[in-house]
């Protein structure tokens, strides 16, 4: 009975973390929200700050939906084998400013994240929020190899 409970647990893991991280969008694909509101990511790349790498993400928020939105990101990183967050101070980020999207229009930021150097897999978690912190749009989960 313990035998088979504990593969049936092994089995289920998987299932259950990646429905963690869905909608999983791949890096060179723009996500789309029901509203209008666009997502895409413009680059990863491993770059060398202050003498540590780290991967940096540079993110596109698109408004088509007829009205200007303000909107507080929040944001994580983490390495996709297995799927854990970089355990560093800031990580998920929470950015203090809030971000203005002029309709129709579009806005552009980076992110940074400690990376054990080039060509690894990476997961970018990316949630919206309101001045009020509630959640404005499903979290979507971009997966990308960083150079």
């Amino acid at each position: 009975m313990g035998t088979i409970l504990g593969a049936l647990v092994v089995a289920l893991l998987p299932v259950f973390a990646l429905a963690r991280f869905f909608p999983l969008v791949p890096a060179n694909h723009m996500f789309v929200f029901d509203n209008g509101v666009a997502v895409q990511l413009l680059s990863i790349r491993t770059e060398n700050v202050e003498g540590d790498d780290h991967v940096t993400w540079t993110v596109s928020v698109m408004n088509s939906t007829g009205a200007d939105l303000e909107l507080v990101p929040s944001t994580t990183c983490r390495h996709v084998f297995p799927p854990r967050d970089v355990g560093v101070p800031g990580s998920p980020a929470d950015h203090a400013e809030d971000f203005e999207a002029p309709a129709p229009g579009s806005f552009s930021w980076s992110d940074s994240c400690p990376s054990p150097g080039s060509g690894r897999w990476w997961l970018y978690t990316l949630s919206f929020e309101d001045r009020t912190g509630e959640l404005r749009y499903p979290t979507v989960t971009f997966a990308g190899k960083a150079h």
